[in-house]
C-alpha cells in the first residue's frame, strides 16, 4: 500500500518510519516536506518529495497518509485528507479541540475512510507489564494510580514545540500518552483536577502539569514536569492486594532506531516490584510492542480488522485534555458527567 508521510520532523525520524520498516505491507512512497533532498533522502530514503498536500494527491495514489505536522496544523491537514477519502493517521495530539476532533470523526465515517491516532504508548513495555498485572489481580482492586512522563530539560530550544503556538506544551505532548494509558485501564475518569504550569522561566509553553482524576473508588494522578532530573518511579500503583513499582525507562523509544533487531524493545536492565503482606519480589518488564499499531492499521485496510486506536478514544483524551485546562483555568474541580458526549 502507498504510504505518505506529511511533515518529516523528530516523529517522523525516530518513531514512524522505524515502525514502517516493520510492516513491509506499507510502503512509503513520497512525503511532504521543506526539506532539502539530500535531508529528506537520508531520513527517509529515496522516496518523492512535494512541497504540499495537494501537489502529493494530484501526483501520486495514496492508500495512506500520516499526519506528523505542527499539533496546529493536524486538523486542517487530515480534514483536507479525509475530504479526499484518503485513510489517516494522526499523530498525538489529536487535534486543539474536541470540537476539531469530532469533525474529523464524522468526515471519515461519511467517507468511509480510516481514521486513526498515533497513540503507540500502549505498547510500551513498562505499560503492558502494568496492563498484565492489573488483569491477573495480582495486586487486588486498584485504588491509587500514579504515572509520570518526566524529563530534564532546562534549557529552552528553537523547535516549534517550544513556541507558544496552538496544542503546544507538555499537556499536549506528554498528556495524550499518559490520559490514553488511564483510559484503557480503567475507562472515563468522573472528574479531573489540574495544574498546568510554566516553570522555566523563559518558558512559552506549559512544561509541567498535574491532573488528578477521580472514579467511584480510585485515585488517578498524572504528571509531567520539565525539571525532573530523575524520577522516582514511572509507575506506583497501590492495590488491595499489593503495591507495584518501576522506575523511568524510554528504552522503548530509543530502540525504534533498531526497529529491526531481535530484541526490539527489550531491556533486561528494567523491572518492577511488588510488595505485598510475603514481602517483595522483581517482575521483568515485558518487551515493547510498539510495531503492533501499524500492522493493526495494515490489518484494517487489508482484510477489515477492527482499529485498535478508534477516534472515538482519541476524542475521550481530548476531553481530558480539555477538562484539565478548564480545571486549571478556573480553580476547580470539573466534572466529567457534565460534559457532552
Amino acid at each position: 500500500m502507498n504510504t505518505v508521510i506529511i511533515g518529516l520532523g523528530g516523529a517522523a525520524e525516530h518513531f514512524h518510519l522505524p515502525l514502517l520498516k516493520r510492516c513491509p505491507s506499507l510502503k512509503l512512497t513520497a512525503v511532504v516536506s521543506s526539506k532539502s533532498p539530500e535531508q529528506v533522502y537520508e531520513i527517509a530514503g529515496k522516496v518523492k518529495i512535494f512541497i504540499d498536500v495537494e501537489a502529493l494527491l494530484n501526483a501520486e495514489k495514496v492508500d495512506l497518509a500520516i499526519v506528523l505536522t505542527p499539533n496546529f496544523c493536524h486538523f486542517d491537514t487530515a480534514k483536507y485528507l479525509l475530504e479526499k477519502c484518503v485513510n489517516t493517521v494522526v499523530d498525538k495530539p489529536f487535534t486543539e479541540t474536541v470540537a476539531q476532533a469530532k469533525e474529523l470523526m464524522k468526515i471519515a465515517s461519511e467517507n468511509d475512510v480510516l481514521l486513526s491516532v498515533f497513540h503507540n504508548r500502549r505498547w510500551d513495555g513498562d505499560f503492558l507489564t502494568v496492563k498484565k498485572l492489573i488483569a491477573d489481580n495480582s495486586l487486588g482492586d486498584i485504588r491509587y494510580f500514579e504515572s509520570r512522563f518526566d524529563k530534564y530539560k532546562p534549557i529552552l530550544n528553537d523547535r516549534w514545540k517550544e513556541q507558544p503556538l496552538s496544542a503546544n506544551g507538555f499537556i499536549y505532548d506528554m498528556g495524550p500518552h499518559l490520559i490514553d494509558q488511564m483510559l484503557c485501564l480503567f475507562g472515563f475518569p468522573s472528574s479531573v483536577n489540574a495544574s498546568i504550569r510554566q516553570l522555566r522561566p523563559s518558558s512559552k509553553t506549559s512544561d509541567y502539569f498535574s491532573i488528578r482524576c477521580t472514579y467511584p473508588e480510585l485515585e488517578v494522578v498524572l504528571r509531567s514536569s520539565v525539571y525532573a532530573i530523575e524520577s522516582p518511579f514511572r509507575y506506583y500503583i497501590e492495590g488491595t492486594k499489593g503495591v507495584y513499582s518501576t522506575k523511568f525507562t524510554d528504552a522503548k523509544a530509543s530502540m525504534l532506531n533498531s526497529p529491526l533487531a531481535e530484541d526490539f524493545g527489550h531491556n533486561d536492565e528494567i523491572f518492577g516490584t511488588v510488595y505485598n503482606e510475603i514481602g517483595e519480589h522483581r517482575v521483568a518488564i515485558e518487551s515493547g510492542q510498539h510495531s503492533l499499531y501499524y500492522e493493526n492499521i495494515c490489518d484494517c485496510l487489508t482484510n477489515g480488522k477492527s482499529l485498535n486506536v478508534t477516534p472515538f478514544q482519541a476524542i475521550n483524551v481530548m476531553k481530558v485534555i480539555e477538562a484539565a485546562k478548564q480545571s486549571h483555568a478556573d480553580k476547580t474541580e470539573i466534572m466529567l458527567s457534565l460534559i457532552s458526549p
